[in-house]
Formats: C-alpha cells, sequence, structure tokens
C-alpha cells in the first residue's frame, strides 16, 4: 500500500507542475488567442487549442481523482486488504 500512495503523490506533483500552465493555455485560448510551439530548433507548429481543452480536462479529472484516492480511497483500499487501523497515515 505505501509503494501505492508514492505512485500517487508522485503522479499528482507531476500533474501540479504543469496545470498552472495548462490553465493558461486555456484562458488564453478562451480569449481568442493562437498558439504556437516552438521546438529547439526554432521550427513552429500550430498547437490546436481543443487539444489544450482536452489535456486540461483530463489533467483537472486525473488531479481530483488522485486527492480523493490520497485522501480517503487508499485508506479504504487497505482496510479491503486487511490492512490494521493506523497502517495508513
Amino acid at each position: 500500500m505505501e509503494a501505492q500512495a508514492h505512485d500517487a503523490e508522485g503522479a499528482l506533483q507531476d500533474i501540479e507542475r504543469n496545470f498552472d500552465e495548462l490553465e493558461e493555455i486555456v484562458t488564453w485560448c478562451n480569449r481568442g488567442g493562437e498558439l504556437v510551439i516552438e521546438d529547439r530548433v526554432g521550427v513552429r507548429d500550430d498547437y490546436s487549442c481543443d487539444e489544450a481543452r482536452e489535456s486540461h480536462e483530463r489533467a483537472s479529472a486525473r488531479r481530483k481523482e488522485l486527492k480523493r484516492y490520497l485522501s480517503g480511497g487508499l485508506e479504504d483500499e487497505c482496510r479491503r486488504a486487511g490492512c490494521l487501523p493506523g497502517w495508513v497515515r
């Protein structure tokens, strides 16, 4: 169970690290802005606002799921697996 909690915390940190940037991108799109991605060489490519919105929605849903899991789902899962009280804290 400890490994699962560690994995969930790591996944949540990864999402949190990029979440603010995703929100800014979606806000820019909602204001009518266009997105362009530039690679290391300087080649520019269009980036779809629809893709940005989908990425934000997926990240938001996964973020909620992980927070819910870490706040109570992990403890419930542990109890069902036979953990003793107090093991998950």
